[in-house]
Parts: structure tokens; sequence; C-alpha cells
């Protein structure tokens, strides 16, 4: 689910940095990693945006020591000049619900993320803009500052929105919710 929500940050053409992502110039020019910590190690993703086309991911492995393995990054190099991937058929997702369904997810799911990424991004500003302290706001939430931290670094695994609404009213902000018929719905 992670993974998902970091390829929803980058379609909508938001900047994922470091810890979520980095520069791989050792693989080529323009290509990014995607980290996910996961039981069997950290999943790394090599990827390289193809604006307004999209995200091109192009390799995959689990990581399981301090450095990069060299073999996988020549299987990346040669993915990415060989063009191998061009004889794959292309999954373009054009909403955050075409990309969860691509991913096996839920478009409820895709809503969520949808929700709590409006969330972090006026949680951001409003921290930025006054200048708080992790801790501070930790505090005046009732949280931990490692958890307040970890959101502020755009980590949303086991963050529910109720706890981000929780944040924001911390620091004296009410959010307002608009429910409407959808378009698709039955």
């Amino acid at each position: 689910m992670r993974l998902g929500k970091d390829f929803f940050r980058l379609q909508i053409g938001e900047q994922v940095a470091m810890p979520v992502s980095r520069p791989m110039p050792v693989v080529s020019a323009g290509v990014s990693e995607l980290r996910v910590k996961g039981a069997d190690g950290v999943l790394r993703v090599f990827y390289y945006l193809a604006p307004p086309n999209g995200v091109l991911v192009f390799h995959a492995f689990v990581k399981k020591a301090q450095r990069t393995p060299p073999l996988e990054i020549e299987l990346a190099r040669n993915r990415k000049r060989s063009f191998r991937m061009h004889k794959l058929k292309p999954v373009v997702c054009k909403t955050p619900e075409e990309l969860a369904a691509a991913m096996g997810l839920s478009a409820t799911e895709a809503k969520e993320w949808q929700l709590q990424h409006a969330l972090l991004k006026r949680l951001k500003e409003i921290v930025l803009r006054q200048g708080i302290t992790h801790a501070e706001v930790a505090k005046r939430a009732g949280t931990s500052r490692t958890r307040v931290t970890a959101i502020l670094n755009d980590d949303l695994d086991h963050v529910s929105s109720d706890l981000l609404v929780r944040i924001l009213a911390g620091l004296g902000y009410r959010v307002r919710v608009s429910v409407v018929k959808s378009d698709t719905a039955a």
C-alpha cells in the first residue's frame, strides 16, 4: 500500500525525496528509486518520470545488504538502455482510482490516499508557516514526536485520517468535510 501512495504522489506531480526516494544517476540520468520497507527487506523500485505520460517503472528488487548489489544496478542499466520495457504493454493510469486498480487495490483506498494527501499537504504548510518544531506539534496533538516526524516526512503507513485531523485540531485548525454524490455511484 505504501508503494501505491508513493506512486500516487509522483503521478500528481509531487516531489518525493529522501528517505522515500532518491536519484540513481549510477543507473541512468533521470532515474530514481523508491524505497519501501517490508518483512523481507527494503523493496527498491527504479523509475523514470516521463511527463506527461507518468511514471515508468522498469526494475524492482528486495535489498538486503547496505549497498545496492552491482548486479541489480547493471540489470537496471541494461533494461533502461535496451528499452526491453517497450516490449511490455504499459499500464496507463490517469486517476488515483485507476492506479489503485492496476495495483490490485480498491477505489476506496485511492480516495483515502487523496484525503490523506490533502490533509498532510495542509499540515506541512501550517508547520512550515508557523515555524514550530515536531516536538511542539506532537505536544499540542497529544502524540509522539517520532510519529509526527514520520508523518511530516511523508510516511503515512499505519496513519489514520482521524490522526491527521487530530494533529490539525491540536494546531488550532478545523477540517471541513463535504460529501457529494459521485458520478460513478450506482
